[in-house]
């Protein structure tokens, strides 16, 4: 009689977990405390953090490191007012001691969202000069790229490259030539009211004595469909400086290719070759092999398919991709949505930024990635861990969950890496609510993480929600996400009836 009863429950709870349709729903945000944190503070209350600086009423964007660690350069936002978008571009120099060397704001005026600010940051080889690109606003609700240089012992500014014409105009990345004579930049430009909607695929290169644009450039894309998109994200220079990869995304619209790296010759911005790829995602990060044999790039499918052109938008990373850099050709594609490794170590992890580095003798990749607090979970992470073959070998914890991670680095012992984010509080009032921002610079490194059903469970659950590309796909996870609901429904219910009737 019991072991009919089992079954039965068994049964009824099977047929339930693969009819429950999937249903939006929303969490309700509760008040946190305004936490004040001080000038330069050091934590390390849980996970592998050997240190953490803070500073308060700022973002921390992008990070670059000398070659031999003694200065850290972060680019970022000084914030005057969150709620309002009064964010001003900044620029901080650290000693190896952690110590405050300097710090430079442009001053400049009007409202714009937490995307302002300096956004990438590099060193020339020389360590003479620091190159910062960002955004600043010009009205209330334009803004326009620019490009700063600044001398590296004291922060003095010596000149800016930016655009005019455009109202939605951006640079994200930064790169230096072997010889520091030229500076790199990739952005977007718009010639539509939408900001949502870049249309120009646009890379330049810089004359680093007086900011003047080089004979030859830009390398432009432009594409004038009213939702064709077109933009240009991350940079990596070949070890010689003769050839210039350039990720990012144009595709026209409706079509089911699109474009995400180009080659470039730095000589005349000639086009080498390019990689397509499917029209949904995009590459959020480069790097290349020191040999300059291999790019390394990780391809993301978005939460949500309407910002999947949005270069910074958190999404969800689908492959690992190795491009032969001679040619464009395609050598490895290792999907890490359907990796078993994400099931058996870390469930949920998505993309946070566009920053991907090989550790300093290549045995790994350092990728960017945060889980978000769901239901409330109490931490998050703030980098991945990956070997050759894709699998996940480790995350860094951070001490909470409202840690968002900008940019990363690696350091010169092979297991640590440096990482630049934002910490922010929501504090309600009423009716009303302010937003509360404190910049963070930490050194850690990766740490097994350990099995957890309640994880595993989050991952199928997640992606159930997930957008995915294909119809293929959508079954696959639509299954996986049911087995998954049953199981845990099954045992836990089954493990309860055993223990009822048992003990009668």
């Amino acid at each position: 009689m019991k072991l009919k009863l089992l079954t039965i429950f068994t049964c009824v709870l099977l047929l339930a977990a693969f009819s429950i349709p999937v249903m939006q729903h929303s969490v309700s945000i509760p008040a946190m405390p305004n936490t004040i944190l001080s000038q330069i503070a050091t934590t390390a209350p849980k996970g592998s953090i050997e240190w953490q600086v803070n500073i308060n009423n700022a973002m921390g964007s992008s990070i670059a490191v000398t070659a031999n660690e003694s200065y850290f350069f972060v680019g970022g936002a000084n914030i005057t007012n969150a709620t309002n978008g009064d964010f001003k571009p900044i620029l901080w120099k650290f000693n190896n001691l952690r110590e405050q060397e300097w710090n430079t704001t442009l001053d400049v005026t009007g409202n714009i969202f937490y995307g302002s600010g300096f956004t990438d940051v590099v060193i020339s080889p020389d360590n003479n000069s620091v190159y910062a690109v960002g955004t600043v606003p010009r009205t209330s609700y334009y803004y326009e790229p620019i490009l700063v240089k600044f001398g590296a012992s004291y922060g003095s500014y010596i000149w800016n490259y930016t655009l005019k014409g455009g109202n939605y105009d951006r640079f994200y990345s930064v790169k230096v030539s072997p010889d520091s004579t030229t500076v790199y930049i990739a952005g977007a430009r718009s010639n539509s009211s939408l900001y949502l909607y870049p249309s120009m695929f646009y890379v330049a290169a810089i004359n680093a004595d007086d900011g003047t644009l080089k004979t030859g450039w830009p390398y432009t894309i432009f594409l004038n469909g009213t939702y064709d998109i077109s933009l240009a994200n991350d940079l990596a220079l070949s070890p010689t400086g003769d050839k210039l990869y350039v990720s990012g995304y144009y595709s026209v619209f409706n079509e089911t290719k699109a474009v995400k790296l180009v080659a470039l010759s730095t000589s005349d911005s000639s086009h080498l070759w390019n990689v397509t790829s499917g029209a949904v995602g995009k590459f959020t990060g480069i790097d290349i092999s020191r040999d300059g044999e291999k790019i390394y790039a990780l391809e993301d499918t978005p939460m949500y398919p309407m910002f999947f052109y949005i270069p910074m938008y958190p999404g969800q990373y689908t492959n690992l991709i190795t491009i032969n850099a001679s040619d464009g050709e395609i050598i490895d594609k290792l999907p890490l949505s359907n990796n078993p490794s994400l099931l058996t170590t870390f469930a949920l992890w998505s993309a946070s930024g566009s920053s991907l580095s090989l550790s300093f003798n290549e045995s790994k990749l350092y990728a960017l990635a945060n889980v978000l607090p769901v239901f409330m979970w109490s931490y998050s992470t703030l980098m991945v861990e990956l070997d050759s073959s894709g699998t996940v070998t480790g995350a860094l914890l951070s001490p909470n969950s409202q840690m968002m991670p900008s940019d990363l680095a690696p350091a010169n012992d092979d297991e640590s890496v440096y990482v630049v984010g934002y910490q922010f509080n929501i504090i309600l009032s009423g009716y009303y609510y302010t937003l509360d921002f404190s910049m963070f610079l930490l050194k850690g490194s990766a740490d097994p993480i350990p099995i957890s059903p309640v994880l595993v469970f989050l991952f199928l659950f997640m992606n159930l929600l997930q957008f995915q590309s294909s119809a293929a796909q959508r079954t696959n996870t639509y299954i996986l996400a049911g087995v998954g609901v049953a199981v845990v429904a099954v045992v836990a219910v089954s493990l309860l009836l055993v223990k009822k009737l048992g003990g009668k």
